[in-house]
């Protein structure tokens, strides 16, 4: 398992048709990750922490020259004990994304997020940044949050560390004591867009750039949680996808 990775990363929402030709153009260039198998999108879902009043989201919404944010991440819906599960720091220094996680069994990471209890860790790495990961949450006082899900297709390049994913069906509810979800999903954007991501430790290959700009692709800011406090937390409504992402 990788513990850690730096990158930039671009964020572009497409409709459905932007989405069906760069997939095409991506399939001449690119190769799909182990998870999208024949192009088949894998679901994953994510509890973000942050403070009663939502200091995280509200600091990262501001722009500054630092953020984070801590999450709990998943692929498997299951509701095993043991099923893995990834207790994750993100953060943005300027444009350089890092992420540092641990890799949890659900009871483990439960246990520690309801009450307190440490993990039992086997390298030396882990208990590094787990260290991290529990010092920012108590000093912080946060916990889970907001739960967002939705489907992804990832594409990677065998020749760098290119990686391409394209995201949607994107669904927001909120989090309740003992971690449970409460309240309907609600939409984080419309059906018909799709979210793109390009991410690399490296600048974009030419092949890649030329293209994003022969199609007037330009990147912009997202942040699936920052819409879901945009949106819905601060007593907002999918509407307001036009005011803060400039979709038309």
């Amino acid at each position: 398992m990788i513990h850690k990775f730096s990158r930039y990363e671009r964020k572009i929402l497409l409709t459905q048709e932007q989405k069906l030709h760069i997939q095409a153009f991506l399939e001449k260039h690119m190769l799909y990750d182990m998870y999208s198998k024949d192009g088949i999108p894998y679901q994953i879902y994510n509890y973000y922490l942050d403070t009663n009043d939502y200091e995280i989201i509200r600091h990262s919404l501001s722009k500054p020259t630092y953020k984070h944010k801590i999450r709990m991440r998943y692929y498997d819906d299951s509701h095993a004990d043991n099923k893995q599960v990834f207790l994750e720091i993100k953060s943005k220094m300027n444009r350089l994304v890092n992420k540092r996680r641990i890799q949890l069994d659900l009871l483990e990471a439960n246990n520690y997020l309801l009450n307190q209890e440490k993990p039992t860790l086997n390298d030396y790495i882990s208990e590094q940044i787990f260290k991290e990961i529990d010092y920012l949450i108590h000093a912080t006082q946060v916990s889970p949050k907001t739960y967002i899900q939705y489907e992804r297709i990832a594409y990677e390049d065998p020749k760098s560390d290119l990686r391409i994913t394209l995201d949607s069906n994107l669904l927001y509810q909120s989090i309740g004591q003992n971690n449970q979800l409460i309240g309907d999903k609600l939409e984080l954007i419309p059906p018909e867009y799709y979210l793109m991501e390009i991410k690399s430790a490296q600048n974009f290959p030419l092949w890649l750039v030329n293209y994003l700009t022969s199609q007037s692709l330009f990147s912009h800011s997202f942040s699936k949680y920052g819409s879901a406090f945009q949106h819905y937390i601060q007593g907002g409504s999918i509407d307001d996808l036009t005011i803060y992402n400039k979709v038309y």
